[in-house]
Protein backbone atom coordinates (compact mmCIF):
# COMPACT_ATOMS: atom_id res chain seq x y z
CA UNK A 1 0.00 0.00 0.00
CA UNK A 2 1.30 3.45 -0.89
CA UNK A 3 2.16 5.81 1.95
CA UNK A 4 -0.46 8.27 0.59
CA UNK A 5 -3.17 5.64 1.17
CA UNK A 6 -1.84 4.08 4.36
CA UNK A 7 -3.83 6.34 6.67
CA UNK A 8 -7.01 6.58 4.56
CA UNK A 9 -9.17 4.72 7.08
CA UNK A 10 -8.02 6.88 9.94
CA UNK A 11 -8.43 10.12 7.98
CA UNK A 12 -11.87 9.12 6.67
CA UNK A 13 -12.96 8.43 10.24
CA UNK A 14 -11.69 11.83 11.29
CA UNK A 15 -13.39 13.53 8.34
CA UNK A 16 -16.68 11.86 9.21
CA UNK A 17 -16.47 12.82 12.87
CA UNK A 18 -15.43 16.40 12.15
CA UNK A 19 -18.17 16.85 9.56
CA UNK A 20 -16.36 19.02 7.01
CA UNK A 21 -13.15 19.84 5.20
CA UNK A 22 -12.74 23.13 7.09
CA UNK A 23 -12.85 21.38 10.46
CA UNK A 24 -10.52 18.64 9.24
CA UNK A 25 -7.92 21.18 8.11
CA UNK A 26 -8.32 23.25 11.27
CA UNK A 27 -7.79 20.16 13.41
CA UNK A 28 -4.73 19.07 11.41
CA UNK A 29 -3.05 22.47 11.50
CA UNK A 30 -3.93 22.87 15.17
CA UNK A 31 -2.04 19.64 15.75
CA UNK A 32 0.94 20.88 13.72
CA UNK A 33 0.93 24.10 15.73
CA UNK A 34 0.76 22.39 19.12
CA UNK A 35 2.84 19.26 18.56
CA UNK A 36 5.43 20.04 15.88
CA UNK A 37 7.85 22.85 15.02
CA UNK A 38 6.07 23.83 11.77
CA UNK A 39 4.98 27.14 13.29
CA UNK A 40 8.29 27.89 14.99
CA UNK A 41 10.25 30.59 13.19
CA UNK A 42 13.63 32.23 13.52
CA UNK A 43 15.31 35.25 11.97
CA UNK A 44 18.34 34.27 9.84
CA UNK A 45 20.03 37.57 10.70
CA UNK A 46 20.05 36.66 14.38
CA UNK A 47 21.27 33.07 13.99
CA UNK A 48 24.85 31.81 14.05
CA UNK A 49 24.86 28.88 11.63
CA UNK A 50 28.47 28.00 12.44
CA UNK A 51 28.43 27.94 16.23
CA UNK A 52 24.78 27.39 17.09
CA UNK A 53 22.61 26.47 14.09
CA UNK A 54 18.88 26.09 14.81
CA UNK A 55 17.65 22.51 15.15
CA UNK A 56 13.95 23.36 15.13
CA UNK A 57 11.66 25.69 13.24
CA UNK A 58 12.00 27.44 9.93
CA UNK A 59 12.99 30.83 8.54
CA UNK A 60 10.07 33.13 7.64
CA UNK A 61 7.99 31.82 4.75
CA UNK A 62 9.61 28.36 4.67
CA UNK A 63 6.76 26.61 6.52
CA UNK A 64 4.17 28.05 4.12
CA UNK A 65 6.32 26.90 1.20
CA UNK A 66 6.38 23.36 2.60
CA UNK A 67 2.60 23.33 2.97
CA UNK A 68 2.01 24.64 -0.55
CA UNK A 69 4.60 22.23 -1.98
CA UNK A 70 2.61 19.31 -0.54
CA UNK A 71 -0.67 20.82 -1.72
CA UNK A 72 0.62 21.22 -5.28
CA UNK A 73 1.78 17.60 -5.50
CA UNK A 74 -1.78 16.68 -6.39
CA UNK A 75 -3.66 17.97 -9.43
CA UNK A 76 -7.15 19.45 -9.35
CA UNK A 77 -9.85 17.07 -10.57
CA UNK A 78 -13.10 17.97 -12.35
CA UNK A 79 -16.18 16.98 -10.37
CA UNK A 80 -17.41 14.58 -13.06
CA UNK A 81 -14.19 12.55 -12.83
CA UNK A 82 -14.78 11.55 -9.18
CA UNK A 83 -15.70 7.88 -8.80
CA UNK A 84 -18.37 7.06 -6.26
CA UNK A 85 -17.64 3.48 -5.37
CA UNK A 86 -17.79 3.47 -1.58
CA UNK A 87 -20.06 4.80 1.12
CA UNK A 88 -17.41 7.31 2.12
CA UNK A 89 -17.05 8.46 -1.50
CA UNK A 90 -20.79 9.01 -1.86
CA UNK A 91 -20.79 11.54 0.95
CA UNK A 92 -18.67 14.64 0.25
CA UNK A 93 -16.33 15.48 3.10
CA UNK A 94 -17.98 18.88 3.34
CA UNK A 95 -21.37 17.36 4.09
CA UNK A 96 -22.77 16.29 7.45
CA UNK A 97 -21.51 12.97 8.88
CA UNK A 98 -23.60 9.84 8.42
CA UNK A 99 -25.10 8.60 11.68
CA UNK A 100 -26.68 5.30 12.56
CA UNK A 101 -30.36 5.43 13.40
CA UNK A 102 -30.79 5.51 17.15
CA UNK A 103 -32.49 7.66 19.72
CA UNK A 104 -29.13 9.16 20.53
CA UNK A 105 -28.67 10.14 16.88
CA UNK A 106 -32.21 11.54 16.82
CA UNK A 107 -31.35 13.72 19.79
CA UNK A 108 -28.13 14.98 18.18
CA UNK A 109 -30.12 15.97 15.10
CA UNK A 110 -32.72 17.55 17.39
CA UNK A 111 -30.22 20.26 18.10
CA UNK A 112 -30.82 21.55 14.56
CA UNK A 113 -33.52 19.38 12.95
CA UNK A 114 -37.02 20.75 13.21
CA UNK A 115 -40.52 19.77 12.17
CA UNK A 116 -41.28 22.96 10.31
CA UNK A 117 -40.26 25.46 12.99
CA UNK A 118 -40.39 23.02 15.92
CA UNK A 119 -38.05 20.54 17.62
CA UNK A 120 -39.01 16.91 18.02
CA UNK A 121 -39.77 16.50 21.74
CA UNK A 122 -37.44 14.48 23.95
CA UNK A 123 -38.78 13.66 27.41
CA UNK A 124 -41.72 15.85 26.34
CA UNK A 125 -39.33 18.78 26.35
CA UNK A 126 -36.41 20.06 24.33
CA UNK A 127 -32.83 21.26 24.23
CA UNK A 128 -31.77 24.92 24.16
CA UNK A 129 -27.94 24.81 23.91
CA UNK A 130 -27.59 28.49 23.03
CA UNK A 131 -29.57 29.44 26.12
CA UNK A 132 -27.70 26.84 28.19
CA UNK A 133 -30.44 24.47 29.37
CA UNK A 134 -32.62 21.49 28.49
CA UNK A 135 -36.07 20.72 29.82
CA UNK A 136 -38.75 18.10 30.35
CA UNK A 137 -42.39 18.28 31.37
CA UNK A 138 -45.57 16.55 32.39
CA UNK A 139 -49.05 18.06 32.25
CA UNK A 140 -48.59 19.30 35.82
CA UNK A 141 -45.03 20.60 35.90
CA UNK A 142 -41.95 21.70 33.95
CA UNK A 143 -38.38 20.91 34.96
CA UNK A 144 -35.40 22.56 33.34
CA UNK A 145 -31.68 21.99 33.89
CA UNK A 146 -29.20 24.88 33.65
CA UNK A 147 -25.48 24.24 33.24
CA UNK A 148 -23.37 26.42 35.56
CA UNK A 149 -19.59 26.83 35.93
CA UNK A 150 -17.77 24.14 37.88
CA UNK A 151 -17.25 24.76 41.59
CA UNK A 152 -20.57 26.69 41.78
CA UNK A 153 -22.27 26.32 45.18
CA UNK A 154 -25.78 27.10 46.36
CA UNK A 155 -24.66 30.32 48.05
CA UNK A 156 -23.36 31.54 44.68
CA UNK A 157 -26.77 31.32 43.02
CA UNK A 158 -29.48 34.00 42.97
CA UNK A 159 -32.57 32.27 41.57
CA UNK A 160 -35.68 34.45 41.32
CA UNK A 161 -39.01 32.84 40.38
CA UNK A 162 -42.29 34.73 40.05
CA UNK A 163 -45.64 33.65 38.65
CA UNK A 164 -44.63 34.79 35.17
CA UNK A 165 -40.88 35.38 35.07
CA UNK A 166 -37.54 33.79 35.87
CA UNK A 167 -34.14 35.33 36.57
CA UNK A 168 -30.92 33.49 37.37
CA UNK A 169 -27.83 35.42 38.48
CA UNK A 170 -24.39 34.20 39.49
CA UNK A 171 -23.13 36.13 42.52
CA UNK A 172 -19.52 35.06 42.04
CA UNK A 173 -19.32 36.86 38.69
CA UNK A 174 -20.52 40.39 39.50
CA UNK A 175 -24.16 39.32 39.46
CA UNK A 176 -23.77 37.86 35.97
CA UNK A 177 -27.10 37.09 34.30
CA UNK A 178 -27.20 33.41 33.34
CA UNK A 179 -30.81 33.01 32.25
CA UNK A 180 -33.79 35.34 32.07
CA UNK A 181 -37.22 34.94 30.54
CA UNK A 182 -41.00 35.05 30.70
CA UNK A 183 -42.66 31.68 31.23
CA UNK A 184 -44.87 30.34 28.45
CA UNK A 185 -47.75 30.35 30.95
CA UNK A 186 -48.21 31.36 34.57
CA UNK A 187 -47.02 29.05 37.36
CA UNK A 188 -47.81 28.52 41.03
CA UNK A 189 -45.01 30.62 42.48
CA UNK A 190 -45.15 29.15 46.00
CA UNK A 191 -44.91 25.58 44.69
CA UNK A 192 -41.89 26.13 42.44
CA UNK A 193 -38.53 24.88 43.71
CA UNK A 194 -34.89 24.86 42.66
CA UNK A 195 -31.88 22.81 43.69
CA UNK A 196 -28.22 22.71 42.74
CA UNK A 197 -26.63 19.39 41.85
CA UNK A 198 -23.12 20.20 43.05
CA UNK A 199 -21.53 17.11 41.46
CA UNK A 200 -21.97 18.51 37.95
CA UNK A 201 -22.91 22.13 38.71
CA UNK A 202 -26.41 21.82 37.29
CA UNK A 203 -29.28 23.94 38.57
CA UNK A 204 -32.57 22.01 38.55
CA UNK A 205 -35.71 24.16 38.53
CA UNK A 206 -39.21 22.67 38.82
CA UNK A 207 -42.25 24.79 38.02
CA UNK A 208 -45.81 23.87 39.00
CA UNK A 209 -48.27 24.72 36.23
CA UNK A 210 -51.55 26.45 37.00
CA UNK A 211 -53.31 24.95 33.97
CA UNK A 212 -52.65 21.31 33.07
CA UNK A 213 -51.22 21.29 29.56
CA UNK A 214 -48.10 20.65 27.51
CA UNK A 215 -46.02 23.73 26.82
CA UNK A 216 -44.18 24.22 23.50
CA UNK A 217 -41.34 25.97 25.37
CA UNK A 218 -40.35 26.98 28.89
CA UNK A 219 -39.87 30.63 27.97
CA UNK A 220 -41.54 32.81 25.37
CA UNK A 221 -39.23 33.31 22.41
CA UNK A 222 -37.09 30.23 23.07
CA UNK A 223 -36.96 27.17 20.76
CA UNK A 224 -40.28 25.30 20.69
CA UNK A 225 -41.19 21.63 20.44
CA UNK A 226 -44.02 20.09 18.44
CA UNK A 227 -46.56 19.40 21.20
CA UNK A 228 -48.55 17.14 18.87
CA UNK A 229 -45.73 14.58 19.20
CA UNK A 230 -45.52 14.65 23.00
CA UNK A 231 -45.64 11.24 24.68
CA UNK A 232 -47.52 11.86 27.91
CA UNK A 233 -46.40 8.52 29.35
CA UNK A 234 -42.65 8.98 28.87
CA UNK A 235 -40.07 10.89 30.91
CA UNK A 236 -36.47 11.63 30.01
CA UNK A 237 -35.32 8.94 32.46
CA UNK A 238 -37.20 6.38 30.37
CA UNK A 239 -35.01 6.93 27.31
CA UNK A 240 -32.02 4.70 26.58
CA UNK A 241 -28.54 5.46 27.88
CA UNK A 242 -27.45 6.80 24.48
CA UNK A 243 -30.15 9.47 24.51
CA UNK A 244 -29.43 10.52 28.08
CA UNK A 245 -25.69 10.56 27.35
CA UNK A 246 -26.28 12.87 24.40
CA UNK A 247 -28.20 15.31 26.60
CA UNK A 248 -25.29 15.32 29.04
CA UNK A 249 -22.83 15.80 26.15
CA UNK A 250 -24.68 18.86 24.84
CA UNK A 251 -24.72 20.47 28.27
CA UNK A 252 -21.05 19.58 28.89
CA UNK A 253 -20.07 21.17 25.58
CA UNK A 254 -22.02 24.30 26.46
CA UNK A 255 -20.22 24.54 29.81
CA UNK A 256 -16.84 24.01 28.13
CA UNK A 257 -17.50 26.69 25.51
CA UNK A 258 -18.57 29.16 28.19
CA UNK A 259 -15.28 28.51 29.99
CA UNK A 260 -13.22 28.75 26.79
CA UNK A 261 -12.27 25.06 27.03
CA UNK A 262 -12.35 22.35 24.32
CA UNK A 263 -15.65 20.56 23.68
CA UNK A 264 -16.01 16.78 23.94
CA UNK A 265 -15.58 16.44 20.16
CA UNK A 266 -12.43 18.58 20.21
CA UNK A 267 -11.02 16.49 23.06
CA UNK A 268 -11.80 13.33 21.09
CA UNK A 269 -10.21 14.73 17.91
CA UNK A 270 -7.05 15.58 19.85
CA UNK A 271 -6.88 12.01 21.17
CA UNK A 272 -7.29 10.62 17.64
CA UNK A 273 -4.45 12.79 16.39
CA UNK A 274 -2.22 11.73 19.29
CA UNK A 275 -2.82 8.06 18.41
CA UNK A 276 -2.15 8.73 14.71
CA UNK A 277 1.09 10.48 15.58
CA UNK A 278 2.46 7.31 17.17
CA UNK A 279 1.31 4.84 14.49
CA UNK A 280 4.06 2.92 12.67
CA UNK A 281 5.21 4.92 9.68
CA UNK A 282 3.74 8.15 11.02
CA UNK A 283 5.46 11.27 9.65
CA UNK A 284 5.39 12.72 13.18
CA UNK A 285 7.68 10.08 14.69
CA UNK A 286 11.35 11.00 15.31
CA UNK A 287 13.08 11.44 11.99
CA UNK A 288 9.81 12.09 10.14
CA UNK A 289 9.21 15.11 7.91
CA UNK A 290 7.18 16.91 10.60
CA UNK A 291 9.62 16.32 13.42
CA UNK A 292 12.18 18.93 12.46
CA UNK A 293 13.72 20.32 9.27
Amino acid sequence: IEMSEKFDDLLLTMAGQLGGIDSLLDTFFSFLNRKTDLYLTWDPSNVSFDSNPPTMGFPPGKAEDLVMKSFRKFAYRPLGAVKKSTVADKRPIGSAPIETESKGADLRRNNDERIGEFQRPIGNGGICPKEGYYWTQSQNEVTFYVSLPKETRGKDVDCQISAKDFLLLLKTDAQKEILKGEFFASVKKDECIWDLEVSDATLVVTLEKIVKSFWPSVFIGHPQIDTSQVDSAKKVQDFDESTQATIRKIMFDRRQMNAGLPTSDEIKDSEILEKAKNCPGSPFLPGGPFNGP
